[in-house]
């Protein structure tokens, strides 16, 4: 994989882990980690090389918006653990509008809705 293959499977699979049912989110990341904000910090992540992609042609620009707004979405998301909790992740209906946004930008990339591909992401605990 180059280097612009894997910046566009970085975005994807950010993209394909917003847009997971709440059981796949968490089955898709380690049990330790803070999986809300493993969902919105790596879709965030991710749509930092949207620009650059679009630049060389792997992105339609007229997405640019639909994936600056899904960031701006997670941005502007009340600060407080009803909405950033587990439980939060499960039943706040911001994390249903992030799905949402995410599915749409997939489908107008006309890539299925699917678990995010991780492989060579090593997520390392804490101490």
């Amino acid at each position: 994989m180059d280097n612009r293959e894997g910046r566009y499977h970085l975005v994807i699979s950010g993209l394909k882990l917003a847009a997971c049912d709440f059981e796949d989110q968490v089955k898709s990341l380690p049990s330790f980690v803070c999986h809300e904000d493993e969902v919105a910090n790596t879709y965030s992540d991710g749509c930092l090389l949207v620009p650059q992609l679009i630049r060389e042609g792997m992105i339609p620009t007229e997405l640019w918006t639909a994936f600056d707004a899904l960031d701006q979405h997670f941005a502007d998301m009340p600060k407080n653990e009803l909405v950033w909790s587990l439980e939060g992740l499960q039943t706040q209906p911001e994390w249903q509008r992030a799905r949402e946004m995410a599915r749409s930008i997939l489908g107008k990339l006309n890539i299925e809705p699917g678990l995010p591909n991780f492989d060579g992401i090593a997520y390392v605990p804490s101490k």
